[in-house]
């Protein structure tokens, strides 16, 4: 058998193999769609009077309660830092087993089957640091709180994977390597110590860790960009 023979082979069965992840990657995008249907969220609605409710929100709130509540209502406000397009859901309060449940978990379809991202919020008048420089308790609380959900993803994958119907909690393609934001506190005077802290944790820990003032901001600067568009036609 020549060389060719074999390279097309090893051609032929690399093509397979591509064709069969994608059938099956197809097919779990069907089954799981009825599931995530219902916290299906477009990006494109956010408006400035949105935007400006958010910021007072954020301004009045005493602890995370008032902001979780108004982000479960207006899900829209946390897919803005993720870009635009199409094909995202925002499932509040998702329950991992009988002890721990998420803030937010975020879904995103790519090209690779579902994304997600679990999110914890702490309250905006909790600061992010000690005087020190150190993670303040709040904070350590919030990178702790993920940590263990991602604990019991990877002692109950299967489980964490499976539609509702089979008994599952609907979470298609997750691991329990999955990315985390913690949006707690507001933006201060930041300086280099506490940039470089947060940028160890975000490494350390695959957690990024933001402020209600950049989400703030990022709908603020998607309430422009969409405003600007509609005038542009």
């Amino acid at each position: 058998m020549s060389d060719y023979d074999e390279i097309s082979r090893a051609e032929l069965e690399a093509i397979g193999a591509e064709l069969a992840a994608e059938t099956a990657r197809g097919e779990r995008q069907r089954v799981a769609i009825p599931d995530l249907e219902p916290h299906l969220v477009e990006w494109d609605t956010i408006t400035a009077e949105l935007v400006g409710e958010f910021r007072q929100v954020v301004a009045d709130a005493t602890t995370e309660h008032d902001t979780q509540q108004f982000l479960q209502d207006h899900p829209e406000l946390l897919l803005q830092p993720l870009g635009g397009g199409h094909g995202r859901w925002v499932i509040p309060q998702k329950a991992f087993g009988g002890h721990f449940r998420s803030d937010f978990m975020i879904a995103e379809l790519s090209s690779v089957g579902f994304e997600w991202r679990a999110v914890e919020l702490e309250g905006p008048q909790r600061p992010l640091f000690t005087k020190a420089g150190d993670p303040a308790m709040f904070l350590r609380k919030g990178i702790d709180q993920i940590e263990e959900w991602r604990l019991y993803i990877r002692e109950n994958l299967s489980t964490c994977r499976k539609p509702h119907h089979e008994m599952g909690l609907g979470l298609v393609d997750i691991d329990d390597s999955v990315p985390g934001w913690v949006i707690i506190g507001r933006r201060g005077p930041d300086d280099e110590k506490t940039k470089m802290k947060r940028r160890q944790l975000a490494r350390l820990h695959n957690i990024e860790i933001h402020t209600y003032d950049w989400l703030v901001e990022k709908a603020q600067q998607r309430s422009d960009e969409l405003e600007r568009h509609k005038h542009a036609r």
